[in-house]
């Protein structure tokens, strides 16, 4: 009797790749990298919505009255201070608004 070969499916993509070896069982890191994946994404829109707008970060910054390092830093991934107030004024200035929400975190979908 031939035994029938099973093929394991061959991961091309790395984020796949990535959840499995480190992600998968370990919520601490699930945490960390949500975090990141945050901080991420706060940093890229604001530069999106700066360049959008055809603003440098110092022109940015003198609408909203900081100096642009203050700019810089905001865009910068591993930047944490973000705080809803300047995140507001930036907002403001380019003629936006913040929407804030306060979700559940189990509900939440794992980072891939």
């Amino acid at each position: 009797m031939k035994k029938k070969q099973t093929r394991s499916r061959k991961i091309a993509n790395g984020t796949e790749i990535l959840e499995r070896r480190y992600l998968r069982n370990d919520p601490e890191m699930q945490e960390l990298v949500r975090q990141e994946f945050e901080k991420l994404q706060i940093a890229q829109q604001i530069y999106d919505l700066r360049q959008e707008a055809g603003l440098s970060q110092d022109e940015l910054a003198g609408l909203i009255g900081t100096k642009g390092s203050v700019i810089s830093r905001l865009e910068d991934t591993d930047y944490t201070g973000h705080s809803i107030k300047v995140l507001e004024r930036i907002a403001i200035a380019l003629g936006k608004q913040i929407e804030l929400r306060i979700v559940d975190r189990k509900n939440k979908r794992r980072v891939s």
